[in-house]
């Protein structure tokens, strides 16, 4: 019985060498639109000054001269590193008791290594995974949850399960964005003791 495969995959020795360096010019023309977009994103938010006039896309489209696919695509994958590395520093710096910064470039390297990345029993109940979801969908559920929070915060997170917050960080002069936040996860006795 004859078996018939099929791949969409494209092998360097079966195209011409033209057609090589048009595909390796555009990945690579992707790579540094996907790097620019993410320093820019990166320098708008410790800044508070774009690097860029009006929208990312349009200003990765000018810069690279890229058509919308290719803009578009950069932008988003530029979005979701800038997120998941978020989403993870979080995790990191209360579990090993390291900075923001040193858990930013462990998650970086987690990355890499293409190693996933499970939310712990802790912050599980935080969100509800449905069946069949993946696994990053509770890290993007939990970053709307608490984006309200500064980072430092997160020090302060419990060790045991529940509750996720100690009573410390009410200590820690929250805004009252932050308070009306974690009223929804801790005693509101510990939010009414600290208020001035």
């Amino acid at each position: 019985m004859k078996k018939c495969y099929f791949s969409n995959r494209i092998y360097k020795h079966t195209v011409s060498r033209d057609v090589n360096q048009e595909l390796s010019h555009s990945l690579q023309l992707y790579n540094q639109a996907m790097r620019a977009a993410y320093a820019w994103q990166t320098k708008h938010l410790r800044t508070g000054n774009k690097p860029y006039e009006g929208s990312l896309h349009l200003a990765i489209k000018k810069r690279f001269q890229l058509d919308d696919y290719y803009a578009n695509s950069a932008v988003q994958q530029a979005n979701a590193l800038r997120t998941s590395q978020k989403e993870l520093q979080v995790l990191y710096m209360k579990q090993m008791h390291i900075s923001i910064h040193q858990a930013a470039s462990y998650v970086i390297g987690r990355r890499g290594m293409n190693l996933k990345e499970q939310v712990p029993k802790v912050l599980r109940a935080y969100t509800e995974r449905k069946d069949g979801e993946h696994h990053w969908k509770q890290w993007s559920v939990l970053t709307r949850r608490f984006k309200a929070l500064r980072p430092h915060l997160f020090y302060h997170v419990s060790d045991q399960f529940d509750p996720l917050f100690s009573k410390e960080i009410c200590a820690y002069g929250l805004t009252q964005v932050e308070r009306d936040v974690l009223q929804k996860y801790v005693p509101k006795v510990w939010l009414e003791e600290t208020e001035i």
